[in-house]
């Protein structure tokens, strides 16, 4: 349910940014209490560039 925070999965960010949209701080927000409660259960978190910006960038 793409209603649900904890079923979003991917969270991104603005060019230039590091930081959140309220959207994707509910995500992580959610995630980590998930977390929090199920102290037994693992993540693993992963980050990727894109390709914008000049190369010197």
């Amino acid at each position: 349910d793409m209603d649900d925070p904890l079923g979003r999965r991917v969270v991104y960010f603005d060019f230039d940014s590091s930081n959140l949209t309220p959207e994707a701080q509910r995500v992580v927000e959610a995630h980590a209490q998930y977390l929090f409660n199920n102290p037994g259960m693992a993540v693993v978190l992963e980050g990727h560039a894109d390709e914008r910006g000049t190369r010197e960038y």
